[in-house]
């Protein structure tokens, strides 16, 4: 990290009103004595979904930020922006200093169950569904025109409503996903656990889902799995799964790019003797893959079997693709590409 030494400090004796952004270089000034220095948009919001560059931000907070207060006692630091991932800096300050930060949120619309109120005693005044907050500003038309200017459900979601992701979901109508308490076995067609492996050097979580296609031509997602596991556990885990599922389920490997991508899955496939395996040579993007899944979800015909792991489920399809975790959808995708044949976005890899 590069250090900058203070060699001297002139002061101007007029004043003069200055916006932030005006503010050359190293963006620091004086406001009433007080050294301030100021970054303007933390987050690029055409880099917003890519992990390095957002990690590299948060670097930039934890490593540089921390030590730019001269009193450690009385600095007070603000950070202004729109919510574009839930591990933007946002989200990674609340996970991080927790009950410490004061979280203002101010939507454009009211919205009733995410009421702001703050630890320092603040309370939004609205109390109807979707008021403007400054109606002498943006009164309805105005807002509404905006709004369209937006297009984007994320643009209006991170810049009006302060949330990473639209309300209810932006792929995913999750508020679609229905409910049940039992599966007939005589109604299953066939059934597939898919997994999606990830990697512990990037904290990234393997999952693995079980879902049928019913006589009816339903969807039932009865079972998620999912941990941080080195590979000899990782591979232990999805053995251990495949035995208790049975041999007449079918398991889905998702094969990543390249010959540590076939490697992994050839691993796993040797692991799975006497199952049926199949490897999953996946080509596009996740967006794309994920889309003919998200089409059954939006006409309500994905169900869950009710479960502890329904919460966690939902959530992250209602974050997706700006969420911090993906592997419940990933691996609940592939298993319904898989058991619809090739999937529109993937490909399936050839024996080995």
């Amino acid at each position: 990290m590069e250090t900058k030494v203070v060699k001297s400090i002139k002061r101007k004796l007029s004043k003069r009103k200055v916006y932030n952004i005006r503010i050359a270089d190293n963006h620091n000034y004086f406001v009433n004595g007080i050294l301030t220095h100021n970054c303007d948009d933390p987050h690029n919001v055409k880099q917003a979904e890519s992990e390095a560059v957002r990690k590299g931000t948060l670097r930039w907070w934890d490593e540089s930020m921390s030590t730019r207060g001269n009193n450690p006692k009385t600095v007070v630091k603000v950070v202004d922006m729109q919510r574009l991932h839930e591990a933007d800096l946002t989200g990674h300050w609340l996970e991080k200093s927790g009950e410490d930060v004061v979280h203002l949120i101010l939507p454009a619309r009211f919205e009733k169950e995410n009421k702001c109120i703050t630890v320092i005693g603040f309370e939004d005044p609205r109390t109807e569904e979707g008021e403007p907050l400054w109606k002498n500003l943006y009164d309805e038309e105005s807002l509404s025109t905006l709004e369209k200017d937006l297009g984007s459900e994320y643009a209006i979601a991170g810049q009006l409503q302060q949330r990473p992701s639209p309300r209810g979901g932006g792929l995913f109508a999750v508020e679609n996903f229905s409910f049940v308490d039992s599966i007939p076995p005589s109604e299953i067609i066939r059934t597939v656990r898919y997994w999606d492996k990830g990697g512990t050097e990037d904290g990234a979580f393997t999952g693995g889902c079980k879902m049928h296609k019913m006589k009816n031509n339903s969807f039932i997602v009865e079972h998620l799995v999912s941990g941080l596991w080195k590979a000899p556990k990782r591979e232990q885990m999805i053995k251990n799964v495949a035995l208790n599922d049975g041999r007449a389920t079918i398991v889905g490997i998702e094969q990543e790019p390249g010959s540590g991508g076939l490697e992994s899955a050839d691993n796993t496939v040797k692991n799975l003797a006497g199952f049926a395996v199949k490897k999953d040579k996946v080509t596009g993007d996740k967006v794309l893959r994920a889309e003919p899944y998200a089409t059954q979800i939006e006409i309500g015909n994905v169900y869950l079997l009710r479960g502890a792991w329904n919460t966690d489920f939902i959530k992250q399809h209602e974050l997706f693709p700006m969420g911090l975790r993906k592997d419940f959808v990933d691996c609940s995708s592939g298993a319904f590409n898989l058991l619809n044949g090739k999937g529109r976005a993937g490909t399936w890899g050839s024996r080995k």
